[in-house]
């Protein structure tokens, strides 16, 4: 159902918690496969932050803008390392090609380590 919502959009809502409960949406670029979602980040952004103190998401298709343009899903999202990163950065490369390498060495993600964060949709489970 999830792909089936994202397919043609180039841009999710990802929308990341506060410890208060408040969501903060962000439009992102992501790529969609083996029914996971993949986007890239840098290590200093406020949604790492929110991910790693609550990894509760929400994804929507949206506009570059963040203008809903769909279903809205929970999901649950993990911050990838080692050969987990190389597959989700593959996944976004082939997705926007030239224009991915184009972003990726700008000069805001040069000065940054940069990150990428799988999105598994779901609930988060209770312990």
């Amino acid at each position: 159902m999830v792909e089936e919502v994202l397919a043609g959009h180039k841009y999710m809502r990802l929308t990341s918690f506060r410890e208060d409960g408040t969501g903060v949406p962000t439009p992102v670029w992501f790529a969609y496969a083996e029914g996971k979602v993949y986007f890239f980040t840098t290590h200093k952004t406020w949604k790492v932050k929110r991910i790693q103190n609550n990894p509760k998401v929400e994804i929507c298709p949206c506009t570059y803008k963040g203008k809903v343009e769909g279903d809205c899903f929970e999901a649950v999202a993990h911050i990838l390392e080692g050969s987990k990163a190389k597959e989700g950065k593959s996944y976004l490369q082939k997705k926007y090609g030239f224009m991915y390498s184009l972003i990726r060495f700008g000069s805001w993600v040069k000065r940054n380590k940069q990150l990428f964060i799988e999105v598994v949709p779901g609930s988060v489970k209770e312990e």
